[in-house]
């Protein structure tokens, strides 16, 4: 079984510049290179260089001792590209929940979860989200804590996590949630079974006449 697996990192407040389009004077709107996920934050929050192999953006709170950070994450996932959108509840229940964050959390120390909630939500997909603690395990030795949600969505299995040093977390878990909140997957399924047609899967039949009662047809 796949698992998606948190990279140890350490961290840099080098400042990056931001390749997404600012749509408002404070705020800007990232969007990954592929086009697939997209997230919007405070242009009071720095970019800064990605850690790990998996890493698609990280940004860092305009603080320097409370390491506060939000990190997106994906990996891709075919297992159940086509599988019908209302099995999703169903999969992520199975494969995007607890035992996964235990798998996610191995390169740090000493975590401790202390919550998963399944049937949540991320962008688009259905996901599942984790209240953890642990000790950093490499970089700057401190214990933090974190709030993070993972989700498949269209054959790719996504993380966002957002941690601080747990002395400070509180102070910024308004702003980790609102960071997670926008994070958005472009609409590339219509969720409607019948498409963009009236919905003919409701009807009761089709019937249709022949020439004598004889070459009727009932569907």
């Amino acid at each position: 079984m796949r698992f998606f697996k948190k990279t140890a990192f350490t961290l840099s407040f080098a400042a990056l510049f931001l390749s997404g389009a600012a749509n408002a004077s404070n705020v800007f709107q990232w969007q990954s290179e592929a086009g697939d996920i997209s997230v919007t934050f405070s242009d009071s929050w720095a970019r800064v260089n990605n850690q790990g192999p998996l890493d698609l953006l990280t940004i860092k709170a305009p603080t320097e001792n409370e390491y506060a950070q939000c990190v997106v994450r994906a990996e891709d996932d075919k297992r159940f590209v086509i599988y019908p959108l209302q099995f999703g509840p169903e999969i992520q229940r199975e494969y995007v929940s607890t035992e996964m964050w235990e798998e996610y959390f191995t390169a740090d120390r000493n975590t401790v979860i202390l919550s998963v909630y399944d049937d949540a939500q991320l962008g688009k997909g259905w996901a599942s989200v984790v209240s953890a603690s642990y000790e950093t395990g490499l970089g700057p030795k401190m214990v933090k804590r974190s709030v993070a949600f993972a989700s498949l969505y269209r054959g790719k299995l996504y993380s966002v996590e957002c941690s601080a040093q747990e002395d400070h977390y509180a102070k910024w878990h308004d702003a980790f949630m609102d960071f997670i909140k926008s994070v958005d997957f472009p609409l590339t399924t219509n969720h409607a079974l019948s498409g963009y047609y009236r919905d003919f899967i409701g009807d009761s039949g089709v019937h249709i006449k022949g020439l004598n009662i004889l070459d009727n047809s009932h569907y």
